[in-house]
């Protein structure tokens, strides 16, 4: 006992050591460049004021600035009322996930609308995520196993690096960890943690809500693990994560009209993924003959909307867009989702190409990739270890149709670390007690 609470200790300070140094050669400022960040300190900030999820009108010269002669900026300054071109300013919005900025804006409420807050509750969440790593590995192969994971969890630089921005990215990879913690307790035989691992995905869910698959990854693992009660284990799940959406799709229903399950935006994601003009002003390059062979561009303009359409009938029209566009052009598409893959898994895929990042991805997250793999196929009857390759596996086709690089892959860099973690176990795995 007293081991574990200097182990835990170890990780808390080396947890604050790390991201207040970071604090510190910010000069208390956010990292650069500021991505999403002026969106979710706004709607944070609307939050903290009692205004609710929506987007101001105080955000029309920064969404202008940000946006400059981009495609989007043409478009979205053609109609300077609305968000993205499809939220009404001053309104409830669907737009994005409503978990970060109302966890932001609840801290806003406490420590004043300050840089701070965010490394207080990105520094809050990474405490938990590594408290059960540690745990998560100690019980599933030992102490010299679980003291290498965490420790390389808690330093592991993009994670450090993340911790800093106003954005869901550090939430996402903390809550992600705790997930993969509980549905690993679910081998237990309370059934109150096949309800606890609902619940866990579904605040996940209200994060980031392309985890929606992970439910049923997890369905599968308590089938693989529990031989009686499976049924009554999948209805309590079902029922955990339900019950923390609930409150989202009630609010979208009286708010705006309709049980809106997934965030408005994601159509607009869609659309703006597939389209190389889009690409084009995001820094990624794609070749002519790729370009030359497109059909159907009139799919690629920014549609016109009337002021009788709202912001879900917008998310439709141009998820219809998106999706007329992806079978009018499947070799296409098909092209750019591998290349999005490879830009997943690649060490120095994505937007982060600073030189940190670059020695992060060949020194330490190859690595690490290589020891998971290696580890999975020996591992490959143990259904936890299948878990978690299935989990890394999904996130990477899901994110190669609509987001590449490194960004979007770190929350199951988890799985990696702690696959390759297991490297040092002696003898045979432990086994959780239940």
């Amino acid at each position: 006992m007293v081991k574990r609470v200097n182990i835990v200790l170890l990780l808390i300070i080396v947890l604050i050591v790390t991201r207040f140094l970071l604090f510190i050669y910010l000069d208390g400022k956010l990292p650069m460049p500021v991505r999403d960040q002026a969106l979710y300190l706004h709607v944070a900030s609307r939050i903290a004021s009692g205004n609710g999820l929506s987007i101001g009108e105080d955000l029309i010269y920064l969404k202008f600035l940000m946006s400059g002669d981009s495609v989007l900026g043409k478009s979205w300054q053609d109609d300077p009322l609305y968000a993205f071109g499809i939220a009404r300013l001053e309104r409830p919005t669907a737009t994005i996930e409503p978990g970060y900025p109302f966890l932001l804006g609840i801290v806003f409420m406490v420590t004043g609308k300050v840089v701070g807050a965010v490394f207080l509750l990105n520094l809050a969440a990474s405490f938990i995520g590594a408290f059960c790593i540690y745990t998560l590995i100690k019980e599933r192969w030992g102490e010299r196993s679980a003291i290498a994971g965490s420790l390389f969890w808690v330093l592991y630089p993009y994670f450090v690096y993340y911790n800093a921005y106003a954005m869901s990215d550090s939430l996402h990879i903390s809550l992600l960890a705790i997930v993969i913690y509980i549905t690993h307790k679910t081998e237990k035989k309370e059934i109150r943690w096949a309800f606890f691992a609902g619940m866990a995905t579904g605040f996940l869910f209200l994060v980031r809500s392309t985890v929606i698959f992970i439910p049923v990854l997890q369905i599968i693992y308590m089938i693989k693990t529990n031989h009686s009660g499976i049924f009554k284990r999948i209805l309590v799940l079902s029922a955990g994560f339900l019950l923390l959406i609930a409150p989202w799709v009630i609010r979208n229903q009286i708010e705006m009209g309709e049980a809106v399950l997934f965030p408005t935006k994601g159509a607009l994601n869609l659309w703006m993924r597939n389209n190389p003009e889009v690409l084009e002003d995001e820094g990624i390059n794609i070749p002519d003959e790729m370009v030359e062979s497109i059909n159907r561009t009139d799919l690629l303009e920014f549609p016109e909307f009337s002021d009788s359409q709202n912001e879900i009938e917008r998310s439709r029209i141009l998820q219809d867009r998106a999706f007329s566009f992806i079978r009018a052009n499947p070799v296409f598409f098909l092209r750019l989702s591998i290349q999005r893959l490879i830009g997943f898994i690649s060490p120095v895929g994505g937007t982060i190409r600073s030189g940190l990042s670059f020695l992060t991805g060949f020194f330490l997250y190859l690595p690490v990739l290589f020891l998971a793999f290696w580890q999975l196929i020996r591992k490959r009857r143990d259904s936890f270890a299948i878990f978690l390759g299935l989990l890394f596996i999904c996130y990477a086709l899901l994110h190669a149709f609509a987001h590449g690089g490194v960004r979007y892959r770190l929350p199951v860099d988890t799985c990696l670390i702690i696959l390759a973690s297991s490297v040092f176990c002696s003898g045979k795995r432990g086994k959780i007690k239940g």
